[in-house]
């Protein structure tokens, strides 16, 4: 009999717990018999949104105390959000891309906010109610603090980072274009600044213990290891910079020449990736590591030049790529690259950077003799691709989708004389629908 009425109240306690209902747009799940979370929302359209602090359901009260995640996730239109002191969590992306609203005010019931919950370009103002025990935005400075361990957890265009904060997480996701790091920071995450495009300025106190920015260089340097950890469109790299941290300058919109000065001896992996609009790259004879996509996602890049004196890459024969010297591997190639007739492979997606519906989005490629391997999707983006021109008798390897598919039903394929059916057999360049001896 015990048993029986223990399970009875179990399963009745279960289904409180389980209850889910609608109210004026919003879902709400309970979280016990006094306290409810909102689960989702249904109006995408709403421009002012009034979050209640308590609902009503079959005859009982419920407390709004959570806000679910992803819950306002992708309301664009949403210009005001008001959040009820009796609010307790911001579950993480809650808020995440609501481009439309400018302010957010935290009540001091808050106690927990996760991550990304207010990852937005737009927000312009942040307060956090005075009480508030776990976060605070002091000094009027437009941040989330958290209080006990001085960390920076969100900020805003309009952040002005105050002195006293330690830390620095994944904080700025927003359209900030000034960043001046006070001397109390001594760590910042790698993403703190990830999506920041339009950083203009950086500057970091001289008193700064851990980072500098030396000779008014517009970067976030550690000054004991000598590495950039983050840049910006107007950052000039200082020759006693050593190495180029991963994701330093990652999606920097507004760079369009980048000069590695002589003294950098390490790019780290994605330090350029997403800089779209970077047409010269130069890099010095003390280059002596790149990492793993360094330099992808660059729409519109020209040119490549490697300083003659560099030991272990080499752009031979101005030949507008960047070479692996010992290993005779093309790298990264560009809109003007002309393939040298000493390259023996070519790398995985190394015409990565050379993106389509570009104004010179190149329309043919010569594949020298030398060339035995080719990497995976080494070609693939570029789409144009009407042309393609291989020296070698004997069909070179190949990866996977090296060429887009239309270069495989529009294009042409040019073969040396004799070679047609080898090309024609093999069963990746027997798919261009037309081959061609020359």
């Amino acid at each position: 009999m015990k048993r029986l009425l223990l399970l009875y109240f179990v399963l009745t306690y279960m289904n409180v717990l389980a209850d889910e209902f609608t109210i004026g747009g919003l879902s709400f799940t309970s979280l016990s018999d006094k306290e409810v979370k909102i689960k989702k929302s249904k109006n995408q359209d709403i421009e002012f949104l009034d979050i209640p602090q308590y609902v009503s359901y079959n005859g009982k009260k419920y407390k709004v105390t959570s806000i679910g995640i992803g819950v306002f996730g992708e309301h664009r239109r949403i210009k005001e959000a008001k959040i009820p002191n009796g609010i307790k969590v911001i579950e993480q992306m809650a808020f995440m891309n609501c481009d439309s609203l400018k302010s957010i005010f935290i009540p001091k019931s808050v106690t927990n906010i996760e991550k990304m919950a207010f990852s937005n370009q737009n927000i312009e103002n942040i307060i956090i109610d005075t009480n508030n025990p776990i976060y605070d935005s002091r000094n009027n400075c437009n941040a989330i603090i958290e209080t006990k361990s001085n960390t920076l957890l969100l900020g805003c265009k309009n952040t002005i980072i105050p002195d006293g904060v330690v830390k620095i997480s994944d904080a700025f996701h927003c359209n900030i274009s000034t960043i001046n790091i006070p001397k109390s920071v001594t760590s910042i995450n790698k993403d703190a600044f990830k999506m920041c495009w339009f950083i203009e300025k950086i500057t970091v106190d001289k008193d700064n213990p851990i980072f500098d920015s030396r000779n008014n260089c517009n970067a976030i340097i550690e000054t004991r290891a000598n590495i950039l950890i983050h840049g910006c469109q107007n950052t000039m790299i200082p020759n006693s910079v050593k190495n180029i941290g991963d994701y330093a300058f990652e999606s920097c919109l507004f760079l369009h020449k980048l000069y590695i000065p002589n003294g950098v001896k390490e790019v780290g992996d994605y330090a350029f990736i997403n800089c779209n609009n970077i047409k010269v790259i130069s890099l010095p004879k003390t280059l002596t590591r790149i990492g793993k996509n360094a330099f992808s996602g660059i729409s519109i890049l020209d040119s490549i030049y490697v300083d003659a004196g560099n030991p272990i890459y080499d752009s031979r024969g101005n030949c507008n790529a960047l070479i692996e010297t010992k290993t005779n591997k093309l790298l990264i190639g560009t809109e003007n690259t002309i393939i040298p007739n000493s390259v023996v492979s070519v790398a995985d997606m190394a015409f990565g950077t050379v993106m389509p519906k570009t104004p010179k989005a190149r329309e043919e490629i010569i594949i020298p003799e030398s060339v035995i391997v080719i990497g995976n999707r080494a070609f693939f983006f570029c789409e144009n691709l009407v042309k393609v021109t291989c020296k070698r008798k004997t069909p070179p390897i190949v990866g996977l989708n090296i060429f887009h598919p239309y270069s495989l039903r529009h294009g042409t394929l040019h073969v040396p004389k004799g070679s047609i059916e080898a090309y024609r057999k093999d069963p990746f360049w027997g798919k261009f629908s037309t081959i061609i001896e020359e």
